[in-house]
């Protein structure tokens, strides 16, 4: 994280990924997005570089969600999370009207907010009906905990 960023509260660095024309009259969007991502009111206040991984990561996607965008492409986005956390985030995905292409060795959460699957397989990219054989293969192999 930027270190300009990480001296910004909560509240100022979610405000801060509004664009600066209608940042004033969109404000209210902030809260919005902090209440349904369940980011509790005395966090809100608080800078950046204080709080925790998973509320720093809670916060970035948090500047995201306010944008509105039409397309996310998350990295391992449940990593640092705690499970209201990513309950949370879940909730967010499912309901966004988005596409969301993620990447994520988070079983549960792939199970979650999946609906169409691929594998990369050598250089092909394959559509799989599941990725319950990727886990099972990358279980047996050691590759996820």
């Amino acid at each position: 994280m930027c270190p300009a960023l990480a001296a910004l509260t909560v509240q100022q660095a979610v405000s801060a990924a509004l664009h600066p024309g209608p940042a004033e009259s969109e404000s209210w969007r902030v809260d919005v997005v902090l209440d349904e991502l369940e980011v509790p009111e005395d966090l809100r206040s608080r800078p950046l570089s204080a709080l925790s991984g998973g509320w720093q990561r809670m916060a970035l996607l948090a500047r995201v969600w306010v944008t509105g965008p039409d397309a996310l492409l998350p990295d391992e986005p449940t990593n640092h999370l705690d499970i209201e956390g990513q309950e949370a985030l879940e909730g967010e995905l499912l309901a966004q009207e988005a596409c969301c292409l993620l990447v994520s060795h988070d079983r549960s959460f792939v199970r979650a907010v999946g609906n169409r699957f691929w594998q990369i397989d050598g250089k092909t990219l394959v559509e799989v009906d599941s990725p319950e054989p990727f886990f099972a293969a990358s279980l047996a192999a050691g590759k996820l905990g």
